[in-house]
């Protein structure tokens, strides 16, 4: 055994002395590695039919020494990269620059307040278009006027059923916008008239019906019958501060009746007083006769004297001769 371990300790010592003696191998460059590639073309592919590389398709790596301490080469065959030769802005270089637009956050701090405030204004407004066409209180009635023994020369009575004619006609033209059915007219005294009837209007195909009501009374103005809206309510619904427009637009249709049929002719009648009864609505006229023959006005009535009396001169004198000359 004494061989084996002589021979293991020289062995031993010739490794230390090749350690010592070796030089410490090289990194080589891209280049070397490219030359070595074209002389072993054999070597460098992995297929036996493939081509050799040539050098020209391998990028230029930088020498070795050129690299940093942190940057290692580039691997064989890898796509080379770039750097960025702008550098990052500094974001300390000075103060940061205050903005001329207003902050969001005082935009979303006024916001509630400014929509509260004008919800506030919308509630308040709509409240005050109902209370002024809704709820507004009823009209008081006006001073009615008695006939007097100068002044009436005729009195008619209107029977209910010829008033629900009348009021059945002339109420789809007050601006009504449905249909007026089943009207009634109800008496009262002390000049006062209770409407009531149907109101149907159609809106997309539906038929709503509504009953109205309506509390007139019947005055003279204009040498007409004109009525005067008390109270006003729809389906339920007091709409006394609308009763404006309804009864304008009815005067203006009792404006336009004419007068009563039947009456002798050669006179102007003209309404001064009516009151009602559970019976009936009186009216009382007052006959004003209207001259047969229209009279001239007096600028007219000169010319025509002064025309006669030059008409007159021209006639020949019936006692004396006339003389023709020549």
């Amino acid at each position: 055994m004494s061989w084996f371990a002589n021979t293991s300790a020289d062995g031993d010592d010739e490794a230390d002395s090749a350690s010592e003696v070796a030089p410490s191998p090289v990194f080589e460059s891209a280049a070397d590695l490219s030359d070595r590639d074209l002389v072993e073309p054999a070597e460098a592919s992995y297929l036996p039919d493939a081509p050799p590389i040539e050098a020209s398709y391998l990028p230029d790596a930088p020498p070795i020494w050129e690299l940093s301490e942190t940057q290692f080469p580039p691997a064989r065959g890898a796509r080379p990269t770039r750097r960025l030769s702008d550098s990052l802005p500094d974001t300390e270089a000075g103060p940061p620059q205050l903005s001329s637009t207003p902050a969001p956050h005082r935009l979303r701090r006024w916001l509630p307040a400014g929509t509260f405030l004008l919800g506030l204004l919308s509630g308040m407004l709509a409240l005050w278009l109902v209370a002024l066409l809704f709820l507004s209180p009823d009209h008081s009635p006006l001073p009615s006027s008695s006939p007097t023994s100068g002044e009436s020369d005729l009195v008619l009575q209107l029977s209910p059923a010829y008033l629900t004619a009348l009021v059945a006609r002339n109420l789809p033209r007050a601006g009504l916008p449905g249909q007026v059915s089943q009207v009634r007219v109800t008496l009262q005294p002390r000049d006062l008239i209770e409407v009531t009837g149907q109101e149907t209007l159609t809106l997309f195909g539906l038929a709503l019906t509504r009953p109205f009501f309506l509390q007139v009374q019947p005055v003279t103005a204009t040498c007409h019958l004109q009525v005067h809206v008390l109270h006003a309510d729809l389906g339920g619904l007091s709409v006394t501060g609308l009763a404006a427009i309804f009864e304008e637009h009815l005067n203006q249709q009792l404006s336009q009746q004419p007068a009563p049929t039947g009456l002798p002719a050669g006179f102007r009648y003209c309404a001064v007083a009516t009151w009602t009864t559970t019976n009936g609505l009186w009216i009382s006229y007052s006959a004003q006769p209207t001259a047969l023959r229209p009279s001239l006005p007096p600028g007219r009535e000169d010319a025509g004297l002064a025309r006669d009396s030059w008409l007159q001169g021209l006639e020949p004198d019936s006692g004396t001769p006339t003389r023709l000359r020549r």
